[in-house]
């Protein structure tokens, strides 16, 4: 196919995307203007995925509704349902989930906010504060708590919802949360609009008001081009290369123009960042390979040039189920680069056929998921421990057969004591070194499937 008509279709399918809409009211069906509803997770519409439910490129995208309660979120992707969370000043944060932009708008109704518990360990007070005051509608997300003392304490993460839901910031840029569990600290993810998103460790619980200032931040623009040709409508990612989870932000995301020109605003400055674009979008043409940065300074841009898209080597193959029995209609195979977070997915064929055809010459997983099977220990660059992915380098065209075993065998290794983490990452470093493999395609002989 000419270069041209492929950029011209590439041209259309960015625009081929529904548009989420829908009314948030409060618990007398009054309409609430100025509540924020956001994309929280997402899932494929068919089948199922390993991807992360909340790395989708839409996930973080939110919109603000006007004095009617009416709110519209544009451009999402097609092949995706998604939890959303409607949040408003002085009412409970409320999700929804499994909601298809492309069928009817959404209703979304919030219950008052509860009073403050008299426990101080149940309370968290603060403010977020921007260059110029207060930030009023500002998304704040518990990431992780901690029970101790800043000193020794455990922080764990993910669970939170049920010690506080999202919530957002009043005219004064104030919030409080009633905790559903005692804590002592939390982590929390600040999203305002217009600023920088940041993350900021053990906040204190207690009836004193916390402090958390927020900046315009910095800005990162470049151009992905394809043998000098733009390519438009490619989503570009920009995300930290220090992946400690208390000071993660998550990806900053925009999408090329006509020119095949991206500007990524309110980034994190003076930060180690890697930029890439969006392997799902991209594979088409190719790849663009992952480039490290350091943003610059506040308010200021980093131009980054022209990011080329090279050739990519091609990943095929087959999933087989070690009872000989079909895969699943609409299962889906996840790739992944270790060294950004990046991914393209494929939906398997009835047969169980694969094929990825732009694949950087990098160290990848592979991961698939089918209900009751797991990975077997048969294929060569299984991952020790969870044993939920392969993991290797694609040195050139690869073709591979995955084995999936009956549920039974999973995990059967997986220990946590130092001498199994010691010898477990020792093999990860192998794996590194190594091609990305399955099973053999003759092996192992196939089991035949139970009659009824």
């Amino acid at each position: 196919m000419p270069l041209q008509i492929v950029f011209a279709l590439a041209m259309v399918a960015a625009t081929d995307r529904p548009t989420l809409r829908g009314v948030v009211r409060g618990s007398d069906g009054t309409p609430l203007g100025e509540a924020r509803v956001m994309i929280h997770t997402a899932q494929p519409r068919v089948g199922t995925s390993s991807f992360c439910p909340s790395c989708y490129l839409d996930c973080g995208r939110s919109a603000t509704t006007g004095p009617d309660g009416r709110f519209e979120i544009p451009h999402l992707d097609p092949a995706l349902l998604f939890r959303v969370v409607a949040m408003a000043k002085k009412h409970q944060a409320v999700f929804l989930s499994k909601v298809d932009p492309a069928a009817a708008e959404v209703s979304l109704s919030l219950q008052p906010s509860p009073p403050l518990p008299s426990n101080p360990k149940r309370v968290l007070r603060g403010q977020v504060v921007g260059p110029t005051g207060p930030v009023a509608a500002a998304i704040v997300e518990p990431q992780g708590y901690t029970l101790g003392d800043a000193s020794n304490g455990s922080t764990t993460f993910g669970g939170t919802e049920r010690i506080m839901p999202p919530t957002v910031t009043d005219s004064s840029g104030e919030f409080e949360m009633a905790l559903g569990a005692e804590v002592d600290s939390l982590v929390l993810l600040v999203s305002p609009r217009g600023l920088t998103r940041r993350a900021y460790a053990r906040v204190p619980t207690g009836l004193a008001q916390t402090k958390l200032p927020v900046s315009y931040g910095a800005a990162v623009r470049g151009r992905i081009v394809k043998d000098r040709h733009p390519l438009t409508g490619i989503a570009v990612n920009l995300e930290q290369q220090d992946r400690d989870a208390e000071q993660w932000v998550g990806t900053y995301s925009a999408r090329t123009d006509e020119s095949g020109t991206f500007l990524i605003t309110n980034a994190l400055p003076d930060v180690e960042m890697i930029v890439v674009g969006a392997s799902q979008d991209v594979a088409a043409f190719g790849y663009t390979p992952a480039r490290p940065l350091k943003t610059g300074g506040e308010e200021t841009i980093l131009d980054l040039g022209d990011l080329d898209v090279r050739p990519g080597h091609r990943v095929a193959g087959r999933v087989v189920l070690s009872d000989g029995k079909q895969t699943p209609e609409h299962t889906r195979l996840l790739l992944l680069r270790e060294s950004v977070g990046d991914a393209q997915d494929v939906e398997l064929s009835r047969d169980g056929a694969f094929e990825l055809p732009s694949v950087p010459e990098e160290v990848v997983s592979l991961s698939v998921r089918v209900p009751g099977y797991s990975l077997s220990k048969q294929n060569a660059s299984l991952v020790p421990g969870n044993g939920d992915s392969l993991l290797g380098v694609v040195p050139s065209d690869l073709k591979l057969t995955v084995l999936l075993e009956p549920e039974p065998s999973r995990r059967a290794d997986s220990h946590t004591n130092r001498a199994a983490l010691a010898e477990r990452r020792k093999t990860m470093v192998a794996l590194r070194e190594k091609p990305l493999e399955g099973v053999e395609p003759e092996q192992p002989k196939l089991e035949p499937s139970l009659k009824d």
